[in-house]
């Protein structure tokens, strides 16, 4: 099996006459300790969105035996990149070694000579292909094919595009199925404007094999697929590529490796695992109070309320009465939590210490001229917090740490970081009928990038246009000259950091988090606006302001892909809608599917809501998430540390749990719906069993408006507990066991137990379940020795005469039954 870096020496004419490309400098063709390093020469020096750039760069590296590395930049290297740290990405060291399939090592003619993968180039025009060897057929796959396809390189564009197969599957932030080359016009793959961007997709193609494509970048960007190729067309930087090639070829296995690149998700608190609630408007105290005090009326589950109010909203409000401070008491005395949803921006007035201190450390957003960047909320002008200034977390901390956390005690805070829109009235562009660049524009929800447009540079009623411009209305919420001309500390431009802002505040948030709680407690932080790696220091929840049944069927790819990016505590709140534009039903149905996001908030005003079905419908969705919390913090324990997901399809919650949703109108019965190969047991009566013979096979299930489907897989052991109405009283109750045998009278589990929220944990159990046909032995793992001695078996409430002695030696202690316990009649076990 070789990975191979061959010349591919056919020189094909390129598909579009203004795009003459680049040609390869064999002069200077160099081969480095893992890879090579090719020079590029461009062709014919024309320029058509930017300045073309004449000389190239490629760094190839075989970092290890499953990624490789193709980076495309220029020569100078005055192209921006993605800052090499925390606040942007921080690169992983290079490990030929890492990886399964090292065989032998590698020679000095060529580094990746262990693995069945090979890279080629052509060399006139420049393009490269990632292939895969079948040894077994001696055939091959290209992978990743930029050939005979349109490259530019310009200052302010870039583009590049590759072939797809006509059988196939892309997935990505926006799902695409889309299997052969009969499609016509683009598909955008990515959203554009939200900053969020996360440029990594999985090509599944027909023979199961799988790749993960990354395209590390932070500046504006959009990806489309048309059927036959993915364009990545960007306004800036350079052409950083991933390529996640597992030996295994399964996507689920690029999922875990791309996680490992850019960082493992963390790991909830217990208490973040609990139903939240955000009200879309701004309450007084009394309407919050009311809303926590439905949930305890209708006894519904509610462990966080959000309040959403910028630092002065909060402030003001606090001053007349310390109302909120107050608020924010009784939720604690009541065993809950209370957090907070703002931007990160501060008022400008005479009496805001927050204003004064950030002039006095120079750690705002300025303009190219050095003037301060300021924008409206309101009626009050404001400034923006710069992430990139050397003084920025000293003065966040005291923000955050030394006001806002004191007097209002919040346990969590999302950075509503995609501000731009109501701070700079950008949306006024698109409502303005005589402008004839916008109204182009209207239709298009998704950006893209597909049309060539000159604007040389124009200004039209105040805005700022470049010369390659979107086909989304979208696009003008950043082209206004105060957005466009923001710097930041170190004379970078906001443009060259445009995806990093929600990241690096919400990173730098966390650390203000972790200081106000002397490091010792897991923090809640969540940030409308992510990027590569922000799972590893943050929550996310996509957001829709509508709620329609297409949306509620298409929202279920959106979590799927928060997961793949590695963005394990996620999902999506519909924001802003109420009994007037909904109705009862799809809110209903809504509900029932959110409850089982990884991170599940509501944000309906609840006192809307008054049929008995209403409640009885939440009340048995949530009941279910609270008793399978044991089961969801040993999910997210593994996501933590292997970098697998938390939802898998067909939405299975970790491996065992399926969970299958209403989707349709008027509907009380699932006729499509799929279970993996295997037995499944109805959670509700645990009697009727589905027999999946054949995947493709569909089920008709029963679902009356008060129950979500939800099924166990045969073979699994289920850890439990009795739902609460708060999650510290779900987890205080016994642990319960389900064990649902398969076919083979079989069935395995496991159940991970720590303090549930200690940042550093010191103590924690790692409990295998294995069954036979009888109960058999019982290992516990520890770091430090177990401190239990025995273990009584309880039935009825009575405790029995058979007790087993713990056996210990090290961190681990085992039960040997004496195969006496029957699983037939229900039975606990009790550690002494």
């Amino acid at each position: 099996m070789l990975l191979l870096l061959l010349l591919f020496i056919t020189a094909i004419a390129c598909q579009q006459e203004d795009a003459p490309g680049y040609r390869v400098d064999e002069a200077n063709l160099q081969q480095t300790q893992n890879g090579w390093q090719i020079s590029l020469l461009i062709n014919r020096n024309v320029s058509y969105y930017g300045n073309a750039i004449s000389e190239l760069v490629v760094d190839v590296e075989f970092e290890t035996t499953e990624r490789i590395h193709v980076k495309i930049y220029d020569k100078d290297k005055r192209q921006a990149q993605v800052p090499n740290s925390r606040l942007g990405f921080i690169r992983p060291t290079n490990n030929l070694n890492q990886g399964k399939r090292r065989k032998g090592t590698a020679n000095n003619r060529n580094p990746g000579s262990m693995i069945e993968y090979e890279l080629k180039y052509a060399t006139n025009p420049f393009g490269f292909k990632v292939v895969m060897n079948h040894h077994s057929s001696n055939t091959t796959t290209d992978l990743f094919d930029t050939t005979n396809l349109p490259f530019v390189f310009e200052d302010t564009y870039l583009e590049m595009s590759t072939r797809l197969p006509d059988r196939g599957v892309t997935i990505s932030e926006k799902y695409s199925n889309k299997k052969n080359k009969t499609s016509t016009g683009d598909e955008s793959l990515f959203r554009y404007g939200v900053q969020q961007q996360q440029a990594f997709y999985i090509d599944v193609r027909h023979n199961t094999t799988a790749l993960g494509v990354f395209l590390l970048n932070s500046h504006r960007l959009n990806i489309t697929n048309n059927g036959a190729q993915i364009t990545y067309k960007t306004f800036g930087g350079i052409l950083d590529f991933y390529f996640f090639l597992p030996k295994d070829g399964k996507a689920k296995s690029v999922t875990q490796a791309y996680a490992n690149f850019v960082g493992k998700p963390l790991l909830p608190a217990h208490w973040m695992l609990g139903y939240h609630h955000l009200h879309p408007i701004f309450l007084n105290v009394s309407s919050m109070e009311n809303i926590v005090n439905i949930y305890k009326q209708q006894r519904i589950p509610l462990e966080t309320h959000w309040i959403q109010a910028n630092l002065t909203d909060a402030l003001a409000m606090n001053d007349s009465s310390n109302s909120i401070a107050l608020f924010s008491k009784q939720l604690h005395d009541s065993g809950r939590h209370i957090a907070i949803m703002a931007d990160p921006i501060i008022s400008i007035k005479d009496s805001h210490e927050a204003y004064f201190r950030g002039l006095e450390q120079d750690v705002f957003v300025k303009t190219k001229e050095g003037s301060l960047l300021k924008g409206k909320f309101g009626n009050e002008d404001i400034v923006f917090p710069d992430w990139w200034s050397p003084n920025i977390t000293t003065y966040w901390t005291s923000v955050i740490a030394k006001t806002w956390m004191p007097l209002f005690m919040f346990d969590g805070i999302e950075l509503g970081t995609c501000q731009e829109e109501s701070v700079f009235s950008f949306n006024e562009i698109c409502k303005t009928n005589n402008n004839s660049y916008a109204n182009q524009f209207l239709s298009s929800q998704y950006a893209i990038l597909n049309e060539k447009r000159h604007y040389e540079n124009q200004v039209q009623q105040g805005f700022e246009y470049p010369t390659f411009a979107t086909n989304s209305c979208v696009a003008a919420l950043y082209e206004k000259p105060q957005f466009i001309s923001a710097m930041h500390y170190g004379n970078i431009s906001h443009d060259d950091v445009y995806n990093l802002n929600g990241h690096a505040g919400g990173y730098i948030t966390r650390e203000a988090m972790q200081e106000y709680n002397n490091a010792s407690v897991r923090p809640l932080v969540s940030s409308c606006s992510i990027y590569v790696g922000s799972g590893k220091y943050m929550g996310h929840l996509a957001r829709s302001t509508e709620l329609t049944w297409q949306i509620l069927r298409s929202s279920i790819s959106t979590v799927f892909n928060l997961q793949i990016y590695g963005m394990s505590y996620s999902g999506i709140e519909f924001y802003g809608f109420s009994k007037d534009n909904i109705s009862e039903e799809l809110y209903i149905r809504w509900i029932q599917l959110s409850a089982f996001y990884p991170f599940a908030r509501n944000t309906y005003s609840m006192g809307d809501a008054t049929s008995p079905k209403f409640w009885e419908a939440i009340r048995t969705a949530l009941n279910v998430r609270y008793s399978l919390l044991p089961y969801l913090y040993t999910v997210f324990e593994e996501s933590s540390r292997l970098g697998t997901t938390v939802w898998r399809p067909l939405i299975l919650l970790g491996s065992d749990m399926l969970i299958s949703p209403v989707l349709a109108e008027h509907a009380l019965q699932i006729n499509d719906a799929q279970f993996p190969l295997g037995l499944w047991y109805d959670w509700y009566n645990h009697s009727t069993v589905i027999k999946s013979v054949n995947s493709s096979t569909y089920h008709s299930l029963v679902a009356p408006l008060t129950r979500i489907p939800i099924h166990i897989r045969g073979g699994s052991i289920i850890a439990t507990k009795t739902p609460k109405l708060l999650v510290q009283d779900t987890f205080m109750m016994p642990y319960n066991l389900i064990i649902a045998l398969d076919e083979k009278k079989q069935a395995v589990g496991r159940l991970y137990v720590d303090d549930g929220q200690s940042l550093k944990v010191v103590h924690k159990s790692n409990i295998q379940f294995i069954f036979t046909e009888s109960l058999g032995n019982i290992t516990i793992l520890d770091l430090e020795s177990i401190p239990y001695l025995n273990a009584t078996v309880i039935k009825n409430g009575v405790s029995k005469d058979k007790t087993f002695v713990l056996e210990k030696q090290g961190n681990q202690a085992t039960i040997i039954t004496d195969g006496s316990i029957s699983l037939v009649e229900k039975f606990s076990m009790k550690f002494v």
